[in-house]
């Protein structure tokens, strides 16, 4: 099983629990991005190479065309590149290395892509939900991020239907970001970026979203 744990200095982390032996010893993260034994489906959480659950067609289907959308628009109007699960994000100190669904890095801080990992943070992540993952993306990676600087994250549930968005305030501390009466949020590092909740989940043609963006094809 899974296991939250509060640490001293409040960082949250995600564990195995103590009925299951770990699939691979303790190493440093230098050792996990150069361990050929190491599958590619995997994240790095406190010293620990954590497997990463299999994922459900509605989750591969929403994460698939979002990367298309927010791939074409970024490149269109050359703001940045997107990455996504399993390149590793790594964020600083002894925080986790995660794999997010979708990380978007900002042209001016392209600098920070290695060739195995984004040493810092993205400027946006995005987790995609599946069953089972809820508790993790909701509150483990939340908490990480959070603590790690990304300064906007994504969560969306595409089994309920349910979108979050959340932006970095002048605390550091991530609050809801504004959706208006009609479901569109603006991102706030995306310049221009605009996403009507109801494309999310009708997967609205990328050809149609990106004319309504100003963007023809």
């Amino acid at each position: 099983s899974w296991a939250l744990c509060a640490r001293y200095d409040g960082e949250v982390t995600q564990t195995r629990g103590s009925t299951l032996s770990d699939p691979y010893p303790p190493m440093t993260y230098e050792e996990y991005l150069n361990a050929p034994e190491i599958p590619e489906h995997t994240e790095w959480v406190n010293g620990r190479v954590i497997p990463m659950m299999s994922v459900s067609k509605k989750h591969t289907q929403l994460t698939f065309y979002l990367a298309r959308l927010i791939g074409d628009y970024t490149e269109a109007r050359e703001l940045g590149e997107v990455f996504g699960d399993p390149f590793n994000m790594k964020l600083g100190g002894s925080l986790a290395g995660r794999a997010p669904d979708i990380a978007f890095v900002r042209t001016g801080r392209l600098a920070l892509v290695r060739e195995q990992f984004l040493d810092g943070p993205a400027d946006l992540v995005i987790e995609v939900i599946s069953p089972g993952t809820e508790l993790i993306d909701r509150r483990v990676k939340f908490a990480e991020y959070q603590a790690g600087g990304v300064p906007e994250y994504w969560i969306l549930d595409p089994h309920r239907e349910v979108a979050e968005f959340y932006v970095r305030n002048e605390h550091g501390l991530f609050q809801p970001g504004t959706v208006t009466v009609d479901g569109e949020f603006a991102s706030t590092v995306v310049d221009g970026l605009r996403i009507r909740v109801e494309w999310l989940w009708s997967r609205t043609p990328i050809a149609k979203v990106l004319s309504e963006l100003g963007l023809g094809r």
